[in-house]
């Protein structure tokens, strides 16, 4: 029995995942004394390399802010106490702080490729897409074969929807880099949102035939195969990702994707339900589990997961437009037109 057409939609998750390599931030106060008031020149990642690694205790990240502007007062030149004091901030969230340190390092050194490349990282967590992308580019002209620059500047323009452009991106990095996962693994994902499936699925082989347990290749080779309605073919992916990670959120959630579209509503239920209990405030996973019971016919069960959706995101139209359409089943229709306005108003607002 195959789902019927009703203009709710279940939803998947993101996968491209976050961009850009994990910034290490460490510190050692005292040992590096010596360097900090002689003003010694000290090549930042050289620096990085020896230091002790903050826990991210806002105690400690406060000791570093005091410590780094000691040194800037002393030493207004210092380029990696600016460096430095960019990451604390850059790793606290505070952005404009992050910004301000890192130009200053560019100001003393315009060829500080990694101040350019944070300054980048920086801009794209603020959604600022042209601002990442200007400076990905410049230290790409300091440095033409840095991969991970390349690969960022690839997910900024697979994030716009720029898809050629981010191929080529990616193409770069394998071109350096040829048994690079990462590169292949995105390019998978290019291919797919452009519907190349094919190419997709030889990206993501690529990647298990050097990494066979690669969890994120597994799940995203059963997208592929759920796009191309090879449903079989995807469990076993998912099935897979999930005895090498059981409590992997996104594999039971694209289970329970294929479990619906194959019309086996309790299976799919199932999967939504384990990934509740490994994340209890999961908005998008109470939305399938309402999809599924209103599937069912299950109105009372469909609306406790709708409302659960609305409790925890009062703005989420979809919500109330899924809700209306519950109501309108029952024939409730001055409650389904009061959620249909709801879910309108917050979507013109």
């Amino acid at each position: 029995m195959m789902p019927r057409n009703n203009g709710l939609r279940l939803q998947a998750f993101a996968t491209t995942g976050p961009l850009g390599r994990k910034i290490i931030l460490v510190i050692q106060f005292f040992s590096l004394c010596v360097l900090w008031f002689t003003g010694c020149s000290t090549n930042i990642k050289d620096v990085a390399s020896n230091l002790e690694l903050i826990n991210g205790k806002p105690s400690e990240y406060q000791q570093a802010i005091t410590e780094f502007e000691r040194v800037i007062e002393i030493n207004p030149e210092s380029e990696w106490s600016h460096y430095n004091l960019g990451l604390v901030h850059y790793n606290q969230g505070e952005y404009q702080q992050a910004i301000k340190q890192f130009e200053r390092v560019i100001e003393i050194n315009p060829e500080s490729e990694w101040s350019h490349y944070n300054l980048g990282l920086v801009h794209y967590n603020q959604g600022e897409y042209q601002q990442a992308i200007k400076q990905f580019e410049r230290v790409i002209e300091i440095n033409p074969n840095n991969t991970e620059v390349h690969n960022n500047l690839g997910l900024v323009y697979h994030n716009q929807g720029k898809y050629p452009q981010a191929i080529s991106e990616f193409e770069k990095v394998r071109e350096i880099n040829p048994d690079n996962a990462e590169a292949h693994n995105n390019l998978g994902l290019a291919y797919h949102n452009q519907g190349k499936y094919s190419q997709a699925i030889t990206e993501f082989e690529g990647v298990l035939k050097t990494d066979p347990n690669n969890v994120g290749a597994h799940n995203h080779l059963g997208l592929v195969y759920y796009s191309q309605g090879k449903y079989q073919q995807a469990i076993s992916e998912f099935e897979k990702v999930i005895r090498l990670d059981p409590n992997n959120v996104e594999a039971h959630n694209h289970l329970g994707l294929v479990h619906y579209n194959r019309g086996e509503y309790p299976q799919a239920i199932a999967e939504f339900e384990r990934v509740i209990r490994i994340t209890p405030n999961n908005t998008e996973i109470y939305s399938n589990l309402g999809l599924v019971y209103y599937n069912q016919g299950k109105y009372p069960q469909a609306i406790s997961e709708f409302e659960k959706v609305i409790r925890l995101d009062p703005n989420n139209a979809m919500a109330y437009y899924n809700l209306g359409l519950v109501y309108k089943e029952q024939g409730k229709i001055t409650e389904s037109e009061a959620e249909f306005k709801k879910a309108k108003d917050m979507v013109t607002e």
